[in-house]
């Protein structure tokens, strides 16, 4: 299951992978058949142009026209994948590659209504892309939902990006929210700095005026996927505390779940329960870490606590409206492109970067990171150890993301045959369920790889469920939605 930074890594790179869907101008798909509705890929409309209306279009709600644009193709592609493209060989061939989606879109794919026989499908070639990543080191590919994703949010960055350019679109762009934080920040890359600077002198007058529920939704934009990390958050199992190192190691491994994805949950699950009592009791010293969280976590912190949250609500509020000041003035100091010569791209994306992006950094996602990187350190050390070594090999072991990262160290080969002997087993589970949705095996009762879908989600990539394990088998019979968070 590989992110969305590779999705976007991937459509940088147009040549690096064929069109799936129709030909022509703008044809976007992740899978036969599905494509975008904008269809502009960069080309400058004229006034008269349908361009123009499908700007307005992007104006239509009270919200970052990017955030609503995405989410209604998130939805679209969704729509899809489930009534139909779930089936062509090529949108299989894909899940292989990628080994599944990602974990905000697998989470995604299990609030889909019927989940059963689609994520069945998704888990069996995602199983078989971690099989062979494993076995001969297969590069993987982007998620499909992230790349389909990520193409449409590259048609509408050259729409907005063409539209603010004229003075009329721009008035028009004005009386708007506009873009959040994060999509201003997806605008780098380009020499137009007359649409970056109306982008960010609006962006920043709201900041000024804005403060609680109005400000978050420009710091953080939408976020339908934090409910659902929150649901799996809760439902972390904290390991019994031990009276050694090796000692904890081992009760880490008793529960089923990748132990650096269960570190890094648990580390991310503590820092935000910290923070919004700190934040509630008025702690000064919170004005001294460094950084601000990022959207997702200002997203949780904000849906787990309100009130808590509105100190990193302010304080980023305060950071960004000084970043995309000194944004403004290095743009303002940019020399003017004339006839001959064309503005440097690399200078606005530069100052971009040196002014905006530089300031964020998240103390969320470093504690979860840093969690991470040293339970896998002590598993590499201890493995060395019978007693741990033991206990490894009748445990859930590292997630396939995970292994893939102590490939050279010296526990590398346990760690891979205890990965790929638990991918095979999740492999034979899958496969058993799809023989018993035949008619002509209806007789059978539902076994223990009924959830075997669920659990090779988690061996693949353990963040999925927030780096906890998996519920335990439901009964046989219909569940309601709120079991797959």
């Amino acid at each position: 299951m590989v992110s969305c930074d590779t999705a976007v890594e991937a459509v940088s790179r147009r040549d690096a992978r064929p069109e799936l869907g129709e030909p022509g101008v703008g044809a976007v798909t992740a899978g036969a058949g599905w494509r975008p509705k904008v269809t502009h890929t960069g080309r400058t409309a004229s006034a008269d142009s349908p361009l123009r209306s499908e700007f307005e279009g992007l104006l239509g709600e009270n919200v970052c026209p990017a955030c609503s644009y995405l989410a209604e193709r998130e939805r679209s592609f969704f729509s899809w994948f489930a009534n139909e493209n779930h089936t062509a060989a090529n949108v299989q061939a894909e899940l292989r590659a990628s080994m599944g989606m990602c974990a905000a879109h697998s989470r995604r794919l299990m609030k889909e209504p019927g989940p059963g026989p689609i994520v069945t499908m998704v888990a069996r070639e995602a199983l078989a892309g971690a099989l062979s990543r494993m076995r001969d080191g297969t590069p993987s590919g982007p998620c499909p939902a992230c790349y389909a994703k990520a193409r449409s949010l590259e048609d509408t960055r050259h729409l907005v990006l063409d539209a603010l350019e004229r003075e009329r679109d721009a008035s028009r762009y004005r009386e708007h929210p506009g873009l959040c934080l994060d999509h201003l920040l997806a605008l780098e890359g380009t020499d137009q700095a007359t649409a970056i600077k109306v982008v960010t002198e609006h962006l920043l007058e709201r900041l000024i005026t804005s403060a609680g529920a109005s400000a978050l939704e420009m710091l953080a934009g939408v976020d339908d996927d934090a409910s659902r990390r929150a649901f799996w958050r809760e439902r972390l199992v904290e390991p019994e505390v031990m009276t050694s190192t090796i000692a904890q190691l081992c009760g880490r491994l008793e529960i089923t779940a990748c132990p650096a994805c269960l570190a890094g949950g648990l580390a991310e699950a503590r820092y935000l329960d910290w923070f919004l009592k700190r934040s509630q009791a008025g702690d000064p010293s919170l004005r001294t870490d460094p950084g601000e969280l990022c959207s997702a976590h200002l997203r949780d912190a904000a849906l787990q606590d309100p009130a808590g949250a509105r100190c990193a609500i302010e304080r980023k509020r305060t950071v960004t409206t000084g970043a995309l000041a000194r944004l403004l003035d290095q743009l303002a100091r940019l020399p003017q492109p004339n006839g001959r010569r064309r503005r440097n791209e690399g200078q606005v994306t530069q100052q971009i970067r040196a002014t905006v992006r530089a300031v964020h950094e998240c103390p969320v996602c470093r504690a979860r990171d840093t969690a991470e990187l040293r339970q896998l350190q002590l598993l590499d050390a201890a493995l060395a150890l019978p007693s741990v070594r033991s206990r490894y090999e009748s445990s859930h072991g590292l997630c396939v993301h995970h292994a893939l990262r102590l490939s050279d160290g010296p526990s590398a080969p346990i760690v891979r045959r205890v990965v790929s002997g638990r991918l095979g087993v999740l492999a034979w589970e899958v496969g058993e369920i799809r023989r018993k949705y035949v008619w002509a095996s209806r007789y059978e009762l539902a076994g223990p790889e009924q959830d075997a879908w669920l659990r090779a989600f988690a061996q693949i990539d353990g963040r999925v469920l927030s780096g906890g394990p998996p519920p335990p088998i439901r009964p046989t019979g219909r569940q309601s939605d709120d079991w797959y968070g």
